[in-house]
């Protein structure tokens, strides 16, 4: 993957989102990563699957897009 995204790359990672594919988004992410936001650290795929399996169990969450700004 390029290392910028365009909309249809975009969509397709909110497609993977929305319809919690978490295989489907990591395959967007670098190999390696330092993810860290409210308290959390991630720096493995198995970290963000298992944040992500126990959150959206306990609520829906998705992405829509109102706007969209690519340079």
């Amino acid at each position: 993957m390029s290392a910028t995204m365009n909309r249809a790359d975009y969509d397709r990672y909110l497609a993977c989102f929305n319809s919690r594919d978490y295989d489907g988004v990591l395959s967007f992410w670098a190999e390696r990563f330092d993810l860290q936001f409210a308290g959390y650290r991630f720096t493995t795929p198995d970290d963000v699957r298992k944040f992500y399996a126990f959150l959206h169990h306990y609520l829906k969450e998705t992405i829509t897009v109102t706007a969209y700004v690519n340079d």
